[in-house]
């Protein structure tokens, strides 16, 4: 099922939301915010599809693109350095 680069922007927001709270366990916040950067990444490349800027089918390689370079950014030995 294919949302509205809207609905992807709503959705981020409540996981940017439930990531800011203070009172959830660390890991648990972590993992909301890595939810939130990947909406917010789907969002932004079904807003180019909707705009005409990219055919979908660019779109889903660009995707499948963005979640290797998440990997890469969420990395577990990368955060473990950062610890």
């Amino acid at each position: 099922m294919v949302l509205s680069n809207d609905e992807y922007a709503t959705r981020a927001a409540f996981y940017d939301k439930a990531a800011d709270d203070d009172s959830a366990p660390r890991e648990l916040r972590m993992v909301f915010a890595r939810k939130a950067n990947w909406l917010h990444i789907v969002a932004r490349l079904e807003a180019q599809a909707e705009s005409g800027q990219i055919r979908y089918d660019d779109a889903a390689r660009e995707s499948t693109r963005v979640e290797g370079e998440e990997a890469l950014l969420f990395s577990p030995r990368r955060l473990a350095g950062v610890r």
